[in-house]
């Protein structure tokens, strides 16, 4: 599998994982405590590969692939 299809994939993860956690109510302590805990490592696992593996490559091969990189770490901050 390519880091693009990861990337998707785990777009489509955290997309899924946030909703879950929207429809919880403030009673459900125990499955947002589990939710946080999943979606801090499915942040963390996402964020290293955009910046260990995609955004060096956008750098390289990419026109503008500074300003294209720099731009997608802001946001992310």
């Amino acid at each position: 599998m390519d880091a693009i299809t990861v990337l998707k994939d785990d777009h489509k993860l955290l997309r899924r994982l946030f909703a879950e956690f929207g429809r919880t109510t403030d009673r459900a302590v125990k499955t947002r405590e589990r939710l946080c805990r999943r979606l801090v490592k499915e942040l963390s696992l996402h964020a290293a590969v955009e910046e260990q593996i995609l955004y060096p490559r956008v750098r390289e091969v990419v026109k503008k692939g500074d300003e294209l990189a720099d731009h997608a770490l802001e946001e992310h901050q």
